[in-house]
């Protein structure tokens, strides 16, 4: 791949061991979303908060195996997979780069104001997308 955009992604796991208990209620209540059903075989199959399993979710530790450039785009307003997520891999990556680490080239665009799908949605978030990855050729 010449370069990935990432929407609204998960970038830890934190934020599903953390709520592991809501999203079983949740589940519980509405025992037939699809959405739901599926974060509980996700949680599932990582076993209990804390197992070695969550590690492989967690790119921000192993950011020097992204071979490719990236985009990373945010909806600050997302309550189902939070901007902190985003952050914490803007975090690490500056990090990376002060501390002299050879890092691919990272972005991060945040839409303010926006919730889960507004990156999916905006037409206009679209074509920054569509311009982000035009800057890219495909490797031979």
């Amino acid at each position: 791949m010449a370069a990935y955009v990432s929407l609204n992604g998960l970038t830890q796991p934190n934020q599903l061991e953390d709520n592991e208990m809501l999203y079983g209620i949740m589940v519980r209540i509405l025992p037939y979303n699809e959405v739901l059903c599926q974060i509980q075989s996700t949680l599932a199959g990582y076993g209990p908060p804390g197992s070695p399993g969550w590690d492989v979710l967690d790119a921000v530790s192993r950011i020097g195996d992204l071979h490719s450039p990236e985009l990373f785009v945010h909806d600050l307003g997302d309550l189902v997979y939070t901007s902190s997520n985003t952050r914490a891999m803007q975090d690490r990556y500056e990090a990376g780069l002060a501390a002299g680490e050879s890092l691919v080239p990272l972005e991060f665009l945040y839409l303010e104001g926006a919730d889960h799908y507004a990156a999916r949605t905006d037409p206009a978030v679209h074509q920054q997308i569509i311009d982000y990855l035009n800057r890219f050729e495909p490797a031979d």
